[in-house]
């Protein structure tokens, strides 16, 4: 217990100090946009609970009800890459002196760039936690039926990812909206277009991609070790 505590500790902390930085940013700045983002960072986080917790049931029926949360969870993971259109406006522009050279100005507002940092760290964040979470999937797939099934596996679910993504930015929906099959259904209905279809591919071409420099990342480690 104590073992697995101290695993759990970092990540734990650090996601905490992520959500007060979000509240710091909305208590100086009075936008509510850093609660959102504290929030988006915990549902980014549920997914890798989800899938530790289906890992270690030893009954089929739990273990099953842990990966569909961990698969309807998912999604928002990755879904943070979206939330960088909250970016601030007017952050650099061009200014012209008394002799007409052009220079590059930048905002030196404080909280512009406390929510740029926000909002890169909670990418890099969210991310890290969303390659995690599908590490408890890939992982499994890869001692049970090698390495080809965990990265098809891996493929399938960031394709979904990239359909959730498009689903949550777009239509505005939620991960627990799929208990609502009728407004589910209805809102798919409408939004069934080539332009969808190229989002959601792209989202989820991007969450493969991310996992793909995740795992890199972890070989070249264990091999330098």
């Amino acid at each position: 217990m104590k073992e697995s505590l101290s695993r759990w500790l970092p990540p734990l902390l650090l996601a905490a100090l992520y959500v007060l930085a979000c509240v710091g940013y909305t208590r100086l700045s009075g936008d509510p946009l850093g609660i959102g983002l504290g929030w988006n960072l915990v549902l980014a986080a549920l997914p890798l609970v989800f899938g530790r917790l289906a890992l270690h049931c030893s009954h089929a029926l739990p273990a099953a009800v842990c990966w569909l949360f961990w698969l309807l969870l998912l999604p928002n993971a990755f879904y943070f890459v979206t939330d960088l259109l909250h970016t601030p406006a007017g952050m650099e522009w061009l200014e012209s002196n008394a002799t007409g050279q052009v220079t590059v100005q930048h905002s030196s507002e404080f909280t512009h760039w406390l929510l740029l940092v926000i909002l890169g760290g909670g990418m890099f964040f969210a991310w890290l936690l969303g390659c995690l979470a599908l590490d408890c999937l890939t992982d499994m797939l890869r001692r049970r039926a090698g390495t080809a099934a965990a990265w098809a596996g891996a493929a399938v679910v960031c394709l979904a990812c990239g359909a959730g993504i498009y689903i949550g930015r777009f239509l505005r929906l939620n991960s627990w909206d799929v208990f609502r099959p009728a407004l589910l259904l209805q809102k798919l209905a409408a939004a069934v277009h080539p332009d969808a279809l190229r989002l959601a591919l792209l989202f989820g071409g991007t969450a493969l991609f991310a996992y793909a420099v995740y795992r890199a990342l972890v070989r070249l480690t264990h091999r330098s070790e």
